[in-house]
């Protein structure tokens, strides 16, 4: 993948992107923090996509892309990978049994063996949280353990 960064005086920046298919996406980040989003089939001059998007959304994107959301890794590669680590993400719902307790509370570790690594609340990362640490509904968990550990905490707390 090659990547050719261009300065646009008075707009902002312009990311070229060669992909593997050939074709060529297209970023420009303005000054305003707005982004477009251009896709360019392989020796086409005009795009044939074009996705405008506000600084908030392009962050979110960015978020989803980067893994942050949603990893899809299957079990038992993950397992495989990290020797019989799984990490997995889940976010607190409205009404599930996570929400407005503590890690401590709950037992986590103790009911199902799976560990609360980090949690992501809005913008704040808050790695290796104290037991008495809150769940909130929108709380982005990062979670460790055995494959049969998820399996457990999922049973345990009706997730997944």
């Amino acid at each position: 993948m090659k990547v050719k960064e261009t300065s646009l005086p008075g707009v902002g920046k312009k990311f070229a992107i060669s992909l593997q298919s050939g074709d060529e996406l297209v970023v420009i980040v303005h000054v305003t923090g707005e982004r477009e989003l251009f896709l360019f089939r392989r020796g086409a001059d005009e795009p044939c996509a074009e996705i405008p998007l506000t600084d908030s959304e392009a962050r979110e994107v960015a978020m989803i892309l980067g893994g942050a959301a949603y990893e899809p890794t299957p079990l038992h590669q993950a397992e495989l990978v990290l020797r019989g680590l799984v990490l997995d993400w889940l976010t607190v719902t409205e009404g599930s049994p996570l929400s407005s307790r503590t890690i401590a509370e709950l037992q986590i570790r103790k009911r199902t063996g799976v560990s609360v690594i980090a949690i992501k609340r809005g913008e704040k990362i808050i790695p290796n949280p104290d037991p008495s640490e809150l769940l909130e509904v929108g709380d982005l968990l990062l979670l460790v353990g055995t494959g049969e550990q998820m399996r457990r905490f999922q049973e345990t707390f009706g997730v997944g």
